[in-house]
C-alpha cells in the first residue's frame, strides 16, 4: 500500500466531501465538513470551488458535494487542509480523515 504521502502532494488542491446549503449571495455556498474527530466545521466558499452532486436541492434542503481545498500535511490517519474561508467558528485548517477525500 502506497503512503500517505503518495497519494497527493502536500500543497496541491484536493476535493473534500461536504454537505452544501444555500450561500448568503447567489456567489457562493456554505459547506459542512466533519474533521478526522467528528466535529462538524462550516464556512463559506465561491461556487466555483463547489461541487454540488443535486444542485436542484439547494434553497429547501442542504446537498451532497465537495469542496476544494489546499492539503497542507499529511499523515498516516488523515490530511491537514486549508479551507477556502476561516470557519464560522475556529480557523482555516482542519485534519480530516484520508476516506473524506475525493479522488
Amino acid at each position: 500500500m502506497a503512503s500517505p504521502e503518495a497519494l497527493f502532494d502536500v500543497s496541491t488542491r484536493v476535493r473534500v466531501r461536504c454537505e452544501v446549503g444555500s450561500g448568503f449571495t447567489n456567489q457562493e455556498y456554505i459547506v459542512r465538513l466533519s474533521d478526522r474527530s467528528g466535529r462538524s466545521h462550516e464556512t463559506w466558499a465561491d461556487r466555483r470551488q463547489v461541487e454540488v452532486e443535486n444542485p436542484d436541492q439547494l434553497g429547501t434542503h442542504s446537498a451532497t458535494g465537495a469542496v476544494d481545498v489546499r492539503a497542507v500535511e499529511v499523515d498516516e490517519d488523515g490530511a491537514l487542509i486549508e479551507l477556502p474561508n476561516e470557519t464560522m467558528v475556529g480557523g482555516r485548517r482542519v485534519w480530516i480523515a484520508m476516506a473524506s477525500i475525493v479522488r
